[in-house]
C-alpha cells in the first residue's frame, strides 16, 4: 500500500471509530470534556494528541485536488491548526467548547459528520482499487 492510500485508510478508520464512539456514547464524551475543561491545561491535552495526527496527515497527504481525497488533506490541516492553537493558547478549548458540553446530542451530530466523511474516503479508496 502506498503512502497516500495508507494515510487515507488511517484517516477513514480514525474518523469512523471516533465517530461511532461519539454516536454511541455522547454523554460520556460530554462528561469527559466537562471534567477535562475544569483544568486550565485541558487544551494542552487535546493539542498534544491532535497536532501530531494532523501533521502526519497534512504533511503526508498534501493533495489539493477537487475530489474526495481533499477531505483528508483538509482534515489534516484542520487538526494541525486546532492542535497548534490549543498548545499555544490552551484556554481556547474552554472558550470554544463550553457551550457544547451541556448538549451531548452535538457529539452525535459531530460523530455522524465524521462517519459520513470516513465513508466517503473509504468509498474512494475502494473505487480507486477497482480496475
Amino acid at each position: 500500500m502506498d503512502r497516500i492510500t495508507c494515510i487515507e485508510v488511517f484517516t477513514a478508520a480514525s474518523l469512523a471509530l471516533v465517530g461511532l464512539s461519539h454516536i454511541c456514547q455522547p454523554r460520556l464524551w460530554a462528561q469527559l470534556f466537562i471534567d477535562l475543561m475544569q483544568r486550565p491545561y485541558a487544551g494542552l491535552y487535546v493539542g498534544t494528541f491532535t497536532l501530531p495526527l494532523g501533521l502526519l496527515i497534512a504533511l503526508g497527504h498534501n493533495l489539493w485536488v477537487w475530489d474526495i481525497p481533499v477531505i483528508v488533506t483538509i482534515i489534516g490541516w484542520g487538526w494541525t491548526l486546532k492542535g497548534s492553537i490549543y498548545l499555544l493558547r490552551p484556554a481556547t478549548l474552554q472558550q470554544a467548547g463550553a457551550r457544547h458540553m451541556q448538549h451531548p446530542r452535538r457529539f452525535q451530530i459531530a460523530g455522524a459528520i465524521g462517519l459520513v466523511a470516513a465513508m466517503a474516503v473509504a468509498a474512494n479508496i475502494v473505487a480507486d482499487r477497482i480496475p
